[in-house]
């Protein structure tokens, strides 16, 4: 569980055990400028297509926050839809989708960092709610995230 997030773990157990496919969890940037997100963070899976899929190239390096320890610096798959999502509370799932454009290697912030090209990125960024933290999933689950949400009493909101 990254940082104690409870949420995202939820988030991480519904979506991959439909799904198949591990959750990176994020920090995401917004740039609204180039209607971009970048999501950042130092844990991520090498197998975000699924257990059964090759398996991402990667670079083992420090921790951001104190240069200690080992972090993985994933090249995650570009050019590919993902699904972001995060419970903000037991009634209410956040949701939104993007395309992969790039992988990003800059010094600051996290290790793993990847862009993305989402419908609005000043609407996700004015009404950014639930935490610091979206899970990522590469693929588009937004509607079946809505077919769960009718099912187990939950509302979705489409972040952008």
């Amino acid at each position: 569980m990254c940082e104690a997030d409870f949420p995202s773990t939820m988030t991480q157990l519904l979506v991959t055990a439909y799904s198949g496919k591990p959750g990176f969890v994020s920090d995401p940037t917004f740039d609204t400028s180039r209607n971009e997100v970048i999501h950042a963070h130092c844990v991520s899976a090498t197998k975000l297509r699924g257990l059964g899929a090759e398996a991402s190239p990667y670079t083992l390096r420090t921790h951001m926050e104190d240069e200690k320890g080992v972090s993985l610096q994933v090249e995650m798959p570009i050019r590919e839809t993902i699904t972001c999502g995060k419970f903000a509370d037991p009634k209410t799932f956040l949701v939104s989708t993007g395309e992969v454009t790039a992988n990003l290697d800059d010094r600051r912030g996290c290790r793993t960092k990847i862009i993305t090209k989402v419908a609005d990125a000043r609407k996700m960024a004015e009404g950014f709610t639930g935490g610091l933290h979206r899970v990522l999933f590469y693929g588009d689950h937004s509607q079946a995230i809505e077919r769960m949400g009718r099912l187990m009493g939950f509302k979705t909101v489409r972040e952008c």
